[in-house]
């Protein structure tokens, strides 16, 4: 009876091998049908979002993203639009194809790209990535404001969270431009603490967002995701400023966009979101 459990509630599944009947454990399914993280066996504290802050997936066009991202901030792609645009498109039909993250692109993904960026101090380098989503944002809402609340106070103050794999992307990043999945709320209602303890669970490619890829997400979508009051907070939990207490976050209003808010770690609020990047192994 515990394995008919098991089967039911798919735990388990069968196969065939040759002509027998083999009975194996299930790929678990590590996104609902929303595309948010399952919690699952997590200490950190999680509470339902909120729907009334949401973000709806848009109609992806490359050239345009790509124009807004890097035409309209003067930033080099170092790579055409339509190599952007394969790649990325391989990356989708990469998690298309696993059981465990096809249902992530149930909720909303952006393709992004991060420049090649040699990073001396990484604090400077957010600086710099923050002043790109502030130009991209100004220049689409002309009569809104940004405001980068650590301007001039990140210098030797940003370190990658252990755990978060962020390291591995600003490696990459620092030896070619990198096209991943950007996927701003998948984790909303997680505090950040809990954003940092599931990533143990997720395949390899995955990182926790942090300041430099939200930033270019901001860049490429600021009609998206600098729409209005009814976005979630983007908490840049991949990284911690100052000291392990505190962490960073962007966010959008009505009337404005900020970056540099600190996040509580532990608290779980119902409107702010982690996000998670998905690059090419």
């Amino acid at each position: 009876m515990e394995v008919v459990d098991k089967l039911c509630s798919g735990e388990l599944t069968v196969s065939f091998k040759g002509s027998a009947l083999e009975i194996i454990e299930a790929l678990k399914k590590l996104f609902d049908k929303n595309g948010r993280r399952i919690p699952e066996n997590l200490k950190a504290a999680v509470c339902d979002p909120n729907s009334g802050y949401f973000l709806k997936q848009p109609a992806i066009d490359y050239a345009r993203s790509f124009s807004k991202g890097f035409e309209g901030t003067g930033l080099a792609a170092n790579m055409s639009a339509s190599d952007f645009e394969e790649t990325a498109k391989q990356l989708i039909e990469e998690l298309k194809a696993d059981e465990r993250t096809k249902n992530l692109l149930k909720g909303v993904y952006l393709p992004i790209i991060i420049p090649q960026t040699e990073i001396a101090d990484l604090g400077e380098a957010v600086e710099e990535f923050v002043g790109m989503a502030e130009k991209s944002y100004r220049k689409e809402f002309k009569k809104r404001n940004f405001t980068n609340h650590r301007k001039n106070d990140l210098k030797g103050k940003v370190t990658v969270v252990a755990g978060s794999r962020y390291e591995k992307l600003i490696e990459k990043m620092q030896k070619e431009s990198v096209v991943g999945i950007y996927f701003p709320n998948p984790l909303q209602g997680f505090s950040v603490d809990a954003q940092r303890e599931q990533m143990a669970a997720l395949p390899e490619g995955f990182s926790l967002s942090g300041p430099i890829d939200t930033a270019m997400g901001f860049a490429m979508y600021p009609e998206l995701l600098g729409k209005d009051a009814t976005t979630p907070v983007y908490d840049c939990s991949a990284v911690q400023w100052q000291s392990s207490g505190y962490s960073l976050n962007f966010g959008a209003d009505d009337d404005d966009a900020d970056f540099g808010s600190g996040s509580n770690l532990s608290d779980a609020d119902d409107y702010c979101s982690g996000g998670l990047l998905f690059v090419k192994g």
